[in-house]
């Protein structure tokens, strides 16, 4: 099942711009998935200062959060797989909110750590 989580979107993506299966580019989707991470990180620690009266770790938990919602509102339009569809069970998104909620709670402990 492509496209089911966000490294797996990466890899459609990838896929598509070096015009080759998905199953074929797995080291180039999951760098770019961390170069996705890595961009991201830099977006919140700029972001951080418009939001000086939340919390570091509410504002990394409800940033990783929001990115969970963007990577579920940009996967169907990029793999044709929706959210709703990836699987007969829902443990693809849950897997995928965990992901994302301590994507959000590592980054901010690293931000308050440096």
């Amino acid at each position: 099942m492509e496209g089911v989580s966000e490294w797996q979107l990466n890899q459609v993506m990838v896929g598509r711009i070096m015009n080759r299966a998905p199953r074929s580019v797995v080291a180039q989707g999951l760098l770019l998935h961390f170069l996705h991470g890595g961009l991201a990180g830099i977006v919140f620690v700029l972001l951080l200062p418009s939001i000086q009266n939340v919390p570091v770790i509410v504002a990394g938990v409800g940033f990783g959060f929001v990115l969970w919602i963007v990577a579920l509102l940009i996967m169907k339009p990029l793999t044709g797989v929706g959210f709703r569809h990836q699987s007969l069970s829902p443990l693809p998104l849950i897997v995928s909110f965990g992901g994302h909620i301590l994507y959000g709670l590592l980054l901010a402990l690293a931000v308050i750590h440096i």
